[in-house]
């Protein structure tokens, strides 16, 4: 990025670049393919409070975690301290090499202030790309359904387990049963029922997910192509 020295922070010995505007600056390329991972660096970019182009920092808190929209659908998102606030949203989650990791969506707070009280959350940049993708193509957007229930393990046992599997579900064609604990889709590791959820709405209907499932004391693996919510 073409930029020029400006001065030095005296409390961190960090070079101040300013970047010219009229210079053909790059696009930030998107980190797809890539899970964020816990810790690592997060930089929200926004107009909080119409701030104009503010950028804050902070690190990312957690993965899959899961928050329910408004339309009731639960979302596997980035949770992040970095500081989100009214007018973030939209905005660049980027991690230290400038990447994309998420789009900035929607904040935690205490209920008595809308300000960030560093809990803000961010839609995993796969997901957006995904939806944006389809938006683009005219496609309907048609989230997974996998058609179970599922509770906290008695014993403080990893994963979740399966209390009902629904009749004609993607879950039962693909032999899941009632008892089974499953422990992660496609890798990522599923420690609450509301947590599978938002794993299995990031897919759409039609794509085939991996599960790794506990059965009688043995690991089993399943490849479950998901359905569409009241349909086949």
């Amino acid at each position: 990025m073409a930029g020029r020295v400006v001065g030095t922070d005296v409390n961190t010995d960090v070079a101040v670049v300013s970047v010219a505007t009229d210079e053909d600056l790059p696009i930030a390329p998107l980190a797809t393919g890539e899970k964020a991972l816990v810790g690592q660096v997060a930089i929200a970019i926004g107009s909080p409070f119409d701030l104009q182009q503010s950028v804050t920092a902070g690190i990312v808190s957690a993965v899959d975690r899961p928050i329910q929209n408004n339309e009731q659908s639960v979302v596997a998102m980035i949770q992040t301290d970095a500081p989100i606030n009214p007018g973030n949203s939209g905005g660049a989650l980027a991690d230290r090499r400038g990447r994309v990791i998420g789009i900035n969506t929607s904040i935690q707070t205490d209920g008595l202030s809308a300000a960030n009280v560093g809990v803000g959350f961010a839609i995993p940049i796969d997901t957006a790309l995904r939806i944006a993708e389809l938006l683009v193509a005219g496609d309907p957007i048609e989230p997974g359904f996998l058609g179970v229930r599922g509770e906290e393990p008695p014993g403080g046992e990893a994963g979740v387990r399966l209390t009902e599997v629904t009749n004609g579900s993607a879950a039962e064609s693909a032999g899941l049963l009632v008892g089974d604990r499953v422990l992660s889709l496609d890798g990522a590791p599923v420690t609450e029922f509301p947590e599978l959820a938002g794993l299995v709405l990031a897919n759409q209907a039609g794509d085939t997910v991996s599960l790794q499932v506990i059965r009688d004391g043995e690991l089993v693996e399943l490849d479950v192509t998901l359905g569409l919510r009241g349909g086949n």
